[in-house]
């Protein structure tokens, strides 16, 4: 943890079997079962302060460890807040996932995701049938909307096998999404089981003032951001058709994707559910293909995010926890010029400095 002139307050490891690197007057303790070391005397304070605010693996004692920078009056780091417990919970989650899951060795290609308007408006049609999902009361509602999802995402993969990146990304960021959402009543934070779809209405809010409300990071929301929200929406609606959480937890650790277990769930697609058919219950005043259309022209305008690590001459290399970081956190990483505000520089790229 570090106070708000970022010089190390507090260095606590858990579970760590060498914590002696990190200082002297370790005091261990056990909690639940769990070891716990607090660092009295911090071996290297500056190093340890020019951290990443997360890395999966830094080399602590000769062990690959995960680490997280808590920073006092920081936005969304505030160690003791129940935003930063779900941040150190669904990113802590993340090593887990690399250590136990089955890999997949595919990434996520923003640049390269399919922004036509046939598919933003399939995908916008998708999460309606998942609001749809969350607000059904009954568990007949609820098969319905599945079988529905189903039947459009079968759709999707038809006409484009870039469909599969989603899936992907729903098992990666929606599941983590998902923890957030398990322990977030408690917490009080922003990401709980009542809300999981909030990011879902994003665009479709402003279809009916053209699109132009959300008209940023259109392509940072469709081909990365949109994933969180969708995973937990898919994760949460097992869940209340009764799959239980070991079957769901070792279906993702063995590679099915949440909308694959959901296919599972449901059985086959029905013929009768064709799209066609779905867009008239869902949108009954067609304003998903204008809306999409709108869209799509509009992620043409704001070009190549420019990230990652084959960015172009005259831009920086970003990875892609530092992106996620960025768009968790609102920023439009597909504007000419982004923007980054201070506390945001700090948490995603460790800058004391203003970001710009």
């Amino acid at each position: 943890m570090l106070d708000a002139d970022r010089t190390v307050a507090t260095v606590v490891a858990f579970n760590h079997p060498a914590p002696a690197p990190l200082g002297s007057s370790v005091l261990r303790v056990d909690v639940d079962g769990q070891d716990v070391a607090v660092i009295g005397s911090p071996a290297d304070p500056d190093a340890l302060a020019s951290m990443a605010p997360f890395d999966f693996f830094a080399d602590i004692g000769g062990t690959d460890t995960f680490v997280l920078i808590g920073q006092h009056g920081a936005s969304g780091v505030e160690p003791g807040t129940p935003e930063f417990a779900a941040l150190m919970a669904h990113e802590s989650f993340h090593r887990y996932q690399f250590d136990n899951w089955s890999p997949d060795d595919r990434v996520q290609d923003i640049d390269g995701y399919d922004f036509s308007a046939a598919n933003l408006e399939l995908v916008l049609l998708e999460n309606r049938i998942l609001i749809a999902a969350y607000e059904a009361g009954t568990v007949s509602e609820i098969e319905h909307f599945a079988r529905q999802f189903a039947a459009v995402r079968r759709a999707r993969h038809e006409r484009d096998s870039r469909t599969s990146l989603d899936e992907l990304q729903e098992r990666t960021e929606g599941s983590a999404r998902y923890l957030e959402h398990l322990i977030g009543d408690s917490l009080g934070n922003v990401y709980t089981a009542r809300n999981h779809t909030r990011e879902l209405v994003f665009y479709d809010d402003s279809l009916d003032r053209g699109a132009t409300a959300n008209a940023g990071g259109i392509r940072s929301f469709f081909g990365f951001g949109r994933f969180y929200s969708s995973g937990a929406s898919l994760l949460s609606l097992l869940d209340r058709l009764g799959v239980s959480v070991t079957d769901i937890a070792s279906g993702l650790q063995d590679g099915s994707t949440p909308a694959e277990l959901l296919a599972q769930r449901v059985g086959p697609v029905d013929k009768s559910q064709s799209v066609s058919v779905i867009l008239t219950e869902h949108d009954p005043d067609g304003e998903l293909a204008a809306g999409a259309a709108n869209l799509a022209g509009l992620a043409l305008e704001e070009g190549s995010t420019d990230l990652g690590t084959n960015a172009p001459a005259g831009t920086f290399g970003v990875s892609d926890d530092q992106i996620a970081c960025l768009i968790e956190r609102g920023v439009d990483i597909n504007a000419d010029n982004i923007t980054v505000p201070d506390d945001v520089a700090r948490t995603c790229f460790n800058d004391p400095d203003a970001g710009g």
